[in-house]
């Protein structure tokens, strides 16, 4: 067993490294979903994993989308957090988020 490696109940478990995440908004295509949650976009697999994802459920801004890069406003209207995993060919936007999404 590694030293990044733990047992429990007869089952081996890695470490998860998340020092590759950045906190980003992304658009999903097909459905027009936006979600905003840590992603690692050094990765190459097919997908891609959103961490503590929120859908944006309304935007709250007046204008784009881009607007809330910085945090949610007033009438942003976000779902539960959930762990999300997206085809990484569906993404057709992102923006990295600033301090206003703790």
């Amino acid at each position: 067993m590694n030293a990044n490696e733990i047992e429990l109940n007869g089952k081996r478990y890695r470490e998860v490294d998340f020092s590759g995440e950045k906190r980003m908004i992304l658009v999903v295509d097909n459905r027009g979903l936006t979600f905003v949650g840590h992603v690692d976009l050094t990765k190459t697999d097919e997908f891609l994993p959103i961490r503590d994802a929120r859908c944006v459920i309304r935007w709250g801004t007046s204008g784009h989308l881009a607007e809330i890069a910085d945090g949610p406003k007033r009438n942003t209207k976000l779902g539960h957090t959930r762990d999300v995993i997206v085809r990484r060919d569906s993404i057709i936007a992102g923006y990295y988020c600033g301090e206003g999404w703790k």
